[in-house]
């Protein structure tokens, strides 16, 4: 078998206490009342890049992808300024990808 990216350096983990408890907060100012935020972070996945950096200059830091039910569900979040802020995907590298797998 073929090794691919042996050099990588990146790792996956599971948020801190201190992730989730932003991850929480942002979903309350989102209009979730404490019992729904709560259930968005029990019942969900969450894994987070360390040290992230794009293929452009565009973004480098953490990055926390939520996975909800299906893989079809996720959302992505960064740090700004040490808040979290979720992102959206680019409409444009949808539609290509979409394209892909066609």
């Amino acid at each position: 078998m073929r090794e691919i990216r042996p050099d990588s350096q990146y790792q996956v983990r599971k948020p801190t206490q201190e992730e989730y408890e932003q991850l929480w907060n942002y979903f309350v100012s989102l209009g979730h009342d404490e019992e729904g935020a709560t259930n968005l972070i029990n019942q969900y996945w969450y894994v987070v890049l360390d040290d992230y950096i794009s293929d452009c200059p565009a973004y480098a830091g953490k990055v926390l992808i939520a996975v909800y039910g299906m893989p079809e569900f996720y959302e992505l979040f960064i740090w700004d300024n040490g808040q979290i802020k979720q992102i959206e995907q680019e409409s444009g590298m949808r539609k290509g990808l979409e394209m892909v797998k066609k």
